[in-house]
């Protein structure tokens, strides 16, 4: 399902939007659509589909979720992403990545610039 529209131009907005992602995402897949990114909210191994060159960040949700990230210039092997900088500005390798994580974590898929 697909979430278009709910910023309304505002950050408190997106940020519920955001949460929303990590109410449901185990009940169904959902993709909330900015005006930036894509973003979706994955745990446990995860195929994603990117085009090489692609900004992609990673934010967990929570503190102390492992994540390891293939395919991505970054490589990420079972680290803690821990702020400020979490696991942001990576860039795709081709046409897809694979991303694992012991809890819920928010992926932004940068459109096309």
């Amino acid at each position: 399902m697909s979430l278009v529209g709910f910023s309304g131009g505002q950050d408190d907005h997106n940020m519920a939007a955001l949460w929303t992602l990590v109410s449901f995402f185990e009940k169904m897949e959902l993709t909330f659509y900015s005006n930036s990114s894509k973003i979706k909210c994955v745990k446990g191994d995860t195929r994603i589909d990117s085009f090489t060159g692609q900004t992609i960040s990673i934010i967990p949700t929570k503190e102390n979720i492992e994540t390891s990230v293939s395919g991505l210039k970054y490589s990420i092997n079972k680290s803690i992403l821990k702020p400020p900088s979490f696991g942001t500005r990576n860039s795709a390798k081709g046409n897809h990545f694979s991303i694992q994580s012991n809890g819920p974590v928010w992926v932004f898929l940068n459109y096309a610039e």
